[in-house]
């Protein structure tokens, strides 16, 4: 098998099977070796540096042409990447972590540079998975809870990945997902920098604070970890693009880029309207200090949808303004602006010279302004005279225009009432205490309770919170759980349909066709399990309870067999 250096090798006893798939950062291949007819499998990664012509043309421009002078800077580099092996020794044997096993460096045999190879386990990228497996809310909900812990484990050491996306996402035989690439990525994209070439990977799910250049911490990672589980959650596309079935325009991209790096607040994901939306929501969050401060914090939240137990919706609010204030300054004092035209994850964005908008006026014309006013200070002087007397004329109007309209509303306002007063004056007079002018029709449909708004707005984690607090004080809801209930039909919100139910009263006859309403709707959608602990619930409301379900049971053979399976 030969590399992409053209380089015919062998792996410490291992040899090449097949090429896996190949990279920013290098390629992948999946190794196999014998020992007493057993065989062993592996993955190996080998980056090669310099990674192509392109990259040794670069170098012999900026660093020079003297073979000495680039055996030495790729060396170095070399050398950083080896570096950054320490630190996955340190995560090696965790479970929700790639697992690296050794590694080797050698020199090229010929020509300048070397090739790295490390050897980890073998594993299924997420986006090879997710052509067999389609990702349910209960595997989005795992895939997040997963790599929360792996970083987790990142966040004792210090670790900030900074490259979270579905490549750098793994699936074992066993269905854990793992958190891959650490560390390598930092170097390559510093030595990136070195060639004046974009950065590897792409922005799509970058946090805002590291595009601009500013500083940051382990909420990066948060971040794009809630950008990966929100794609999933919205028919696999990102925040912004449209979510028709027609190709994505180059347009499109990039205004769904600029929305998100600027600040907009994302919409909901289309596929699902429950806490794990808010969740991620909550990851995905502009500012750094609205997100989740902690993986495990994130985690914790993640493990209770998939229990299908309520979060405190207050634990879920944010008072997030539509723009924050990011570190907007690079450690040259150059003032970071969002780029239209940049697909390239991780991408410097443009620098503003001060210096230039100071000769020219067009990004900063306050500049230019102080500039001239240094010069002729006496003419700013006047203008600024002159500018005070408008604005004090200008308050002067406003003031008498909303004194004459109130004197206006005043005097209609007192009009009405001499009218009124005469008409009862004249009713009176008149002895039968009868108008002649037929009285309006006062008749007011009743106000919904805040309650009923909320279940018709769908905000069932709202409403489910004021039920379940209701019922706690003793308070009888039925027919609000009936509309709680019925408007989760819409939504397919099974679990929380169920839970509601078990706070009905004991008027177990009162409810019983909507009990059979119920139970018929989820077997339609082959919710058996959600059916039997719905029983279960019912023959908890006494004697009738435990009757009713009985004949329920009855009529569906499936809820018979799974409940007498588990009185085996």
């Amino acid at each position: 098998m030969e590399t992409d250096n053209n380089a015919l090798f062998e792996y410490k006893g291992w040899h090449i099977v097949r090429k896996i798939g190949s990279g920013s950062f290098g390629t992948v291949y999946e190794i196999a070796r014998e020992d007493f007819g057993s065989q062993y499998k592996a993955a190996l990664k080998v980056i090669s540096i310099p990674q192509s012509e392109q990259d040794l043309s670069q170098v012999k421009k900026n660093i020079g042409k003297n073979d000495r002078s680039l055996e030495v800077y790729y060396k170095s580099v070399a050398s950083e990447i080896v570096k950054e092996f320490e630190m996955m020794y340190k995560l090696k044997g965790f479970s929700n972590i790639v697992s690296y096993e050794d590694h080797e460096v050698r020199k090229h045999r010929d020509g300048i540079g070397w090739d790295i190879m490390i050897r980890m386990e073998l594993l299924t990228p997420l986006d090879v998975y997710r052509k067999k497996h389609s990702m349910t809310r209960e595997e989005v909900a795992r895939l997040g809870i997963d790599i929360c812990k792996a970083l987790e484990r990142c966040e004792k050491y210090g670790i900030v990945h900074r490259d979270i996306k579905p490549g750098n996402i793994f699936v074992s035989e066993q269905g854990d997902f793992k958190l891959g690439d650490f560390g390598i990525a930092r170097t390559i994209e510093a030595h990136d920098e070195v060639l004046e070439l974009s950065k590897k990977g792409t922005i799509n799910y970058m946090a805002p604070e590291i595009f601009k250049g500013g500083k940051y911490d382990f909420r990066v990672d948060l971040y794009s970890l809630g950008i990966v589980l929100y794609r999933f959650l919205n028919r696999d596309t990102l925040p912004f693009l449209p979510l028709t079935s027609g190709e994505v325009t180059f347009g499109a991209i990039e205004n769904a880029k600029q929305l998100r790096l600027s600040g907009e607040p994302l919409p909901r994901p289309c596929d699902d309207n429950t806490q794990l939306a808010d969740v991620v929501l909550k990851a995905c969050r502009y500012c750094p200090k609205d997100r989740y401060q902690s993986p495990g914090e994130m985690r914790k939240h993640l493990e209770m949808v998939l229990r299908g137990e309520i979060i405190d919706p207050r634990e879920l609010v944010s008072e997030e303004k539509l723009i924050c204030e990011l570190p907007p300054i690079n450690d040259d004092g150059g003032t970071v602006k969002i780029p239209l035209d940049d697909d390239e994850p991780g991408t410097s964005p443009p620098v503003i010279d001060d210096k230039e908008n100071e000769r020219t006026g067009e990004e900063f014309p306050e500049k230019q302004n102080d500039k001239a006013e240094n010069e002729n200070p006496s003419l700013f002087l006047g203008k600024r005279v002159v500018k005070t007397l408008l604005r004090v004329i200008l308050v002067v109007i406003i003031a008498v225009v909303v004194f004459v309209i109130a004197i206006m509303i005043f005097a209609m306002f007192s009009s009405e009432s001499d009218v009124s007063q005469q008409s009862q004056q004249a009713i009176i007079e008149d002895g039968t205490g009868i108008s002649s002018t037929p009285e309006p029709d006062t008749t007011v449909e009743p106000e919904k309770s805040e309650l009923e708004l909320l279940i018709e707005q769908h905000n069932f984690v709202m409403a489910y919170k004021m039920i379940q607090d209701s019922t706690d004080n003793g308070e009888n809801l039925d027919t609000e759980i009936q509309l709680f209930v019925k408007a989760c039909q819409s939504e397919r919100e099974f679990k929380r349909a169920v839970a509601a139910m078990n706070l009905l009263s004991e008027n177990v006859l009162d409810n019983e066709a909507f009990y059979r309403e119920t139970v018929k709707w989820f077997y339609e959608h082959d919710k058996v399990e959600l059916v039997r602990q719905m029983m279960s619930d019912l023959r908890n409301h006494g004697a009738e309870g435990a009757n009713l379900a009985d004949v329920i049971s009855s009529e569906y053979t499936d809820i018979n067999t799974i409940e007498e399976d588990e009185k085996e």
